[in-house]
C-alpha cells in the first residue's frame, strides 16, 4: 500500500496501515535527541528497545 503525504511517498504493507493512522514523523536535533521521531496515538505500550507496540 502507497500513500503520499505531502509529496513523501510511504510504502507499508497492508496489514500495518490501520496501525497507523493518525502516527505522525518529526525529525529532533536536540542536545538529548536526534533522528526521527513516531508519534503514534494507536500505541498503548511499546518496548524499551522502542521497535515495537500493544
Amino acid at each position: 500500500m502507497e500513500k503520499d503525504f505531502g509529496g513523501v511517498k510511504v510504502v507499508t504493507d497492508r496489514m500495518s496501515a490501520p496501525y497507523l493512522g493518525g502516527a505522525t514523523i518529526d525529525f529532533v536535533d536536540t542536545i538529548e535527541k536526534q533522528g526521527f521521531t513516531i508519534d503514534n496515538p494507536n500505541a498503548t505500550g511499546s518496548c524499551a528497545c522502542g521497535d515495537s507496540f500493544s
